[in-house]
């Protein structure tokens, strides 16, 4: 914040309750995948496509599989769920929706330990998954803005490393003012 307070999340995933990403999205698809083959959740022709694009033989293999590292849940199948919610999906756009939540929740947990509320601020949204379905940014902008009424939000082309390059730099003093147009 304006006053050099820092906010940290662990960055270490799910275990700890934090969620983005292409692996996370298809993790999270595969336990629906899971529920709709054991007659928990509800049928989604993802389990068909990951099926495919896996490699595997059927849902069952798929699953035995992935338990026994003989498949690999790769951030690519993301693409895949995109596709599904594209043709209508309801577990893909559940999905969908579910990641942007996980990345706006996140995206609040910071908003607060740096007790910017009320404050004016960009959201800076970085990373292909962005480019991938408008639903991810709705979803986490509802959640953001519930919070942060005052915020804004820009998806920048850079890849998210851009945003630590440039942190780095305030940290040693530098001055990225000049290259920040370039960058955004």
């Amino acid at each position: 914040n304006r006053e050099g307070k820092l906010a940290r999340l662990t960055g270490h995933g799910a275990l700890f309750g934090e969620v983005g990403g292409g692996v996370a999205l298809a993790k999270h698809v595969i336990g629906e995948i899971s529920k709709a083959w054991s007659f928990r959740g509800k049928p989604t022709v993802l389990s068909k496509m990951f099926v495919d694009e896996m490699g595997a033989v059927n849902v069952e293999d798929l699953l035995a599989g992935i338990t026994r590292d003989r498949y690999t849940v790769a951030p690519d199948l993301a693409l895949t769920v995109f596709q599904a919610a594209h043709d209508g999906d309801a577990v893909a756009l559940e999905s969908i929706h579910w990641l942007g939540r996980g990345l706006g929740d996140m995206t609040c947990g910071i908003i607060r330990q740096l007790g910017i509320e009320k404050d004016e601020f960009t959201v800076v949204l970085s990373g292909s998954l962005f480019k991938g379905s408008k639903i991810i940014r709705e979803a986490l902008s509802e959640i953001v803005l519930d919070l942060a009424p005052k915020a804004r939000f820009l998806h920048i082309a850079a890849p998210p490393v851009t945003c630590s390059v440039m942190f780095a730099m305030t940290q040693v003093g530098a001055d990225f003012a000049s290259v920040r147009e370039n960058i955004m």
